[in-house]
């Protein structure tokens, strides 16, 4: 389920492929995200939790275009934003 998907396409960075940023808004309790797309490199995604940084394979996993948020120690909300920058 996807709720407050915003996509923003750049140029530069990747490899020298698109700059894709996806932004939700998270039910409460939500681990998967679908993105607007399938990285190339699916380890040079970033993904960002209220401006905090998480990193790939501790906190999140991508499989084609879903990321699959990881038990870290707290639930995403409805209050939380969000992030996730990848390329294509």
């Amino acid at each position: 389920m996807v709720f407050g998907l915003d996509t923003e396409i750049g140029l530069g960075g990747g490899g020298g492929g698109s700059r894709i940023e996806d932004t939700f808004t998270p039910t409460l309790g939500q681990t998967i995200f679908t993105l607007s797309g399938v990285p190339v490199v699916p380890d040079d995604t970033s993904m960002f939790v209220n401006t905090v940084k998480y990193l790939y394979s501790v906190h999140f996993t991508v499989a084609g275009n879903q990321l699959t948020w990881l038990d870290v120690g707290f639930t995403l909300d409805t209050v939380d934003s969000v992030e996730i920058i990848w390329f294509l």
